[in-house]
């Protein structure tokens, strides 16, 4: 069963999250978007997902504003000729 977000926050369920890491998918704008009104609805800081596409000073500030910051993009999946 779905519960809100809302509903999570008050009753303690959780300490952090992973921010929606889809900035291929809607852009970073709209990804900033998404993580400021998560955490207004929670009361709960994000763990923002860097990439080195926005830059090393992005990410410095990241790391000044956010307890924890997640790096993405290590993981890259090999793709192989099929026979």
């Amino acid at each position: 069963m779905w519960t809100p977000i809302s509903t999570l926050s008050t009753l303690g369920m959780f300490i952090t999250f992973f921010e929606l890491d889809i900035d291929r998918i809607v852009g970073l704008e709209k990804v900033e978007e998404f993580r400021r009104r998560i955490e207004s609805k929670t009361g709960k800081q994000s763990i923002p997902v860097w990439h080195s596409n926005r830059g090393w000073q992005y990410f410095v500030n990241m790391c000044k504003e956010y307890n924890y910051v997640s790096i993405g993009g290590i993981a890259k999946r090999t793709r192989t000729a099929r026979r």
